[in-house]
Formats: C-alpha cells, sequence, structure tokens
C-alpha cells in the first residue's frame, strides 16, 4: 500500500500523526524532509504540521539507526518503541478527597481517603497539629514514613507517597487495610470461649489466631535481618485484614541497630533511616509497659531480644486473653516487667498446649 492509499480517507488530525512519523522516521536516517514536500497534497494542515515539527526540533536528534543500541523486544520478537524520559526527576501528582475519619494514636490520626487518578481507597495519616511545634514529634513522624516505605515485605503495610497539606501538616498515605486489629480479635476469641460455642469452631478461631502470630514473627524476622527492631510490637499494632492478611503497623520507635552476624549472613541490606533513627544512645524506655522487655523498661539498649521479648507477651494475651502485667500505675507494672513477675498462661487457662507455653515463656525469659 502506498502512503497516498493509506492516508486516504483520514482526517486532518490522523494525517498530521501520519506525516510526523513520515518525517521522524526520514529524520531518523538522515534524510531531511521540507514541509513543502510533505505536504504538497495537504496545504490545509500545513500550520499544524510546522508546529508539531518544531516542537520535535527542540530535542535532540536520535542516532542514526547504525549507530543505536539494540532496542527492547516484544514477546513475539518485534522491536518496541521506548519512551524515554528527557528528565532525571519526575512528580507525580494525585488528588485524595472525601477524607472520613478513621482512628487516632498518640502520634497522628488516620484518614480513609479516595486517590483521585487512581480510584482507590487510601489510608492518610496526619501528625497531630499540637505537635507541629514539638521537634521529636515531627522527626518521629518521618522515622515512620522512611522504615514504613523501606521495608518491603507482604507484613509491612505500602506507603504510596508523603506530602503536605497547605497549612503546613505532614502526612503521608498508604494502603487501607481494611479489617480490625489482632487485640480486638483476641477480645472476640476470649468472649465467645467464654460463652461456651461449639468446640470445634472455636479450635479453628484459635489457630487462626496463631497463624496470624506466625505471619508477625516472620515479618519481624524480616526487619531484624534489615537491622531494624520494632520497639512497639503489641496486638493493637497488628491489622488482620478481610482476606487473610496480617500487617504490622506503627513503626514510629522503630530504631536501628548493629547487626551480628546472624542477621549480615541473611542476605538482606542493612537499613539505615536517613531520618537519624540508629542506635546512638541506649534507645530504651520505648514502647508499651504491658508489652515492653525488661531491658527496655530498665533503659538499656534495644535489641532484636526486645522485639522476641514483645512477640512472646503478644502471645501470652492470645493464650490467655489479657496481658501478662497490669498494676495500679506506671510503675508497679515498669517494677513487674523488670522482675520479670507474671503468672504462667497455664495458670489461667488450664488447656493451653504445653509446647505454646514453653515457646512463650522462652521468648519472655527475664534474661534476653
Amino acid at each position: 500500500m502506498t502512503f497516498d492509499e493509506k492516508t486516504q480517507g483520514m482526517d486532518g488530525s490522523s494525517l498530521v500523526e501520519n506525516l510526523l512519523e513520515e518525517w521522524i522516521t526520514a529524520r531518523e536516517r538522515g534524510e531531511n524532509l521540507s514541509l513543502d514536500d510533505l505536504c504538497a497534497k495537504f496545504p490545509h494542515i500545513a500550520a499544524e504540521l510546522r508546529s508539531r515539527i518544531q516542537a520535535v526540533h527542540q530535542t535532540p536528534a536520535p542516532a542514526s539507526r547504525s549507530d543505536q543500541k539494540p532496542t527492547s523486544k516484544s514477546r513475539d520478537g518485534a522491536s518496541d518503541s521506548v519512551a524515554v524520559p528527557t528528565t532525571q526527576t519526575l512528580k507525580a501528582m494525585s488528588e485524595i478527597t472525601e477524607l472520613e475519619f478513621h482512628v487516632k494514636g498518640g502520634l497522628g490520626a488516620v484518614f480513609s481517603g479516595t486517590e483521585e487518578n487512581l480510584n482507590r481507597r487510601v489510608a492518610i495519616k496526619f501528625l497531630h497539629r499540637t505537635l507541629l511545634q514539638h521537634r521529636a514529634s515531627r522527626e518521629q513522624f518521618r522515622l515512620e514514613a522512611e522504615v514504613t516505605g523501606r521495608l518491603e515485605h507482604p507484613g509491612i503495610v505500602p506507603l504510596y507517597g508523603i506530602g503536605m497539606t497547605d497549612d503546613g501538616q505532614p502526612f503521608y498515605t498508604m494502603r487501607f487495610i481494611d479489617g480490625e486489629t489482632m487485640d480486638d480479635a483476641i477480645h472476640r476469641f476470649h468472649r465467645q470461649r467464654s460463652e461456651s460455642r461449639a468446640e470445634a469452631q472455636q479450635s479453628l478461631e484459635f489457630r487462626r489466631l496463631l497463624n496470624a502470630f506466625v505471619s508477625v514473627c516472620r515479618t519481624i524476622a524480616y526487619a531484624h535481618n534489615r537491622g531494624i527492631v520494632h520497639r512497639d510490637i503489641k496486638p493493637a499494632n497488628i491489622m488482620l485484614g478481610r482476606y487473610g492478611e496480617t500487617l504490622v503497623v506503627d513503626w514510629g520507635l522503630a530504631i536501628s541497630v548493629d547487626r551480628d552476624d546472624r542477621f549480615r549472613n541473611s542476605g538482606e541490606v542493612t537499613l539505615v533511616p536517613e531520618s537519624g533513627s540508629h542506635n546512638s544512645g541506649s534507645g530504651g524506655g520505648a514502647g508499651t509497659l504491658a508489652y515492653m522487655s525488661p531491658e527496655q523498661a530498665s533503659d538499656l539498649a534495644p535489641t532484636p531480644a526486645s522485639d522476641i521479648y514483645s512477640l512472646g507477651a503478644t502471645l501470652y494475651k492470645i493464650l490467655c486473653g489479657q496481658a501478662a502485667f497490669s498494676g495500679e500505675n506506671g510503675l508497679e507494672i515498669r517494677t513487674r516487667v523488670i522482675e520479670g513477675r507474671f503468672a504462667r498462661p497455664s495458670s489461667l487457662v488450664r488447656t493451653i498446649p504445653q509446647s505454646l507455653e514453653a515457646i512463650c515463656l522462652k521468648a519472655m525469659q527475664l534474661r534476653p
């Protein structure tokens, strides 16, 4: 088919595109087609074509085909034309609308919203306005966003981006998890157990909690292999999605630690956040008292063993329906944690399997 036959019956826009393509192809061969030659038969589109050619002239001419590097191939072996960006810096813009309050925490509040460009539901976490002038809180918020974004694992919520409102309130967006916390699931399980529901149903729900707990352990193992200690593992910081997802959230207290040989041999690259969470001081004392390790409660430097203790304390609540430590005030709870004074799980629930109790007690040993 000749070019005249191919262009017969085309509208003006399609004709411009075809003529421009012919001009670019000739240019790549080192030839120079004049506008007069191209538009000899189509004078009515000369102005539009001239404007398009001038735009192309503003970009560097590609190398001749004999000098070009091999092109990428499609599945059928044909060469694909690749859109090469003209800059190394890209700005992605997206609007989030229909914000609705979801949950409030100590550092910030989480809303749900709709990301317009992709028409998807997202979670947006904002730093509390009352903390905007508090430097440590701002740094903690940035740290949480960075660690969450850089720890790429199925058990960690994907972070989509960070931003700031017009009035200076920082926020970051992430995947919205439709589900409940492990804390809620544990309360429901033990409430139903006290109501003497069918044993088979109870066994199934108990196994679901244990499977979710194993997923949490794998997620924390990954973080430890990257040199990150969470420092605030507890059932309330574990999300259970509607479709079986188990995700560890709230990495705002995470800290980067020096890895020993076991973790370096994992093959993972050490993550050292730019927000400055490396363990340069003690770093102890942070976390939730009822799930805090004795060394954390004593303001000693955190290690992966501190997270393992908190995992044991989380398993304790799965087994017993209550935290291992309680008291009239924070000082009393801290003292019990440091001294390791808590009831054995089997003294509270006689049907707890001995193997699970052994795992729990080993993780919660007084010595790391």
